[in-house]
């Protein structure tokens, strides 16, 4: 499912680039928009599984956890392309029903609550991206991590491979490789 296509690669260097100047966000909604969009360009630049994916199911579900402005930024990218299918972003208000989500960004959630949620979904083919360290170091995936303006991007590895997660070497290339506790 990974886009071959230069002008997917081309918008998420842009991305990268962006994320990687040292400008200061003027507000979080201008953060999260950034976030959003490193989100969906990470789901394009992830392979699942084929029992994650059904074959007549042309949706991956965006799952987010999180407060208004976060889920104002994600909205935008409601109805993007991932490859053939389209990214369908639901906001979720408990943690419940994350079985459906092909990605779940989870911002704003108190450590212990975080660890519960990743010790659930340990070994599903769930991309989990967060916004602090604590994601990756319990087994999540990604961790978008603002510090100075700069967007730092975290991945375990480990945890992506045990869900039977791929993604891209593009993208590893440009993140940090971390390891649970």
């Amino acid at each position: 499912m990974l886009i071959k296509n230069g002008l997917f690669y081309t918008v998420f260097y842009l991305a990268i680039i962006l994320l990687s100047s040292r400008a200061v966000f003027a507000d979080a909604t201008q953060e999260y928009t950034v976030k959003a969009a490193m989100a969906l360009n990470l789901a394009r630049f992830t392979d699942w599984p084929d029992s994650a994916l059904k074959a007549d199911d042309s949706v991956i579900n965006l799952c987010v956890l999180g407060d208004n402005v976060v889920q104002d930024a994600f909205l935008q990218m409601d109805q993007k392309k991932v490859g053939h299918r389209t990214l369908s972003v639901i906001y979720l208000s408990r943690l419940r029903n994350v079985d459906d989500c092909q990605v779940l960004y989870i911002s704003g959630l108190e450590k212990n609550i975080i660890i519960q949620l990743l010790s659930e979904i340990k070994h599903k083919p769930i991309l989990t991206i967060g916004e602090e360290r604590t994601v990756v170091d319990y087994d999540g995936m990604v961790n978008l991590d603002t510090l100075s303006g700069k967007i730092n991007i975290q991945i375990n590895l480990d945890a992506t491979k045990q869900a039977g997660l791929t993604i891209s070497a593009r993208v590893l290339k440009i993140a940090t490789l971390v390891k649970s506790k």
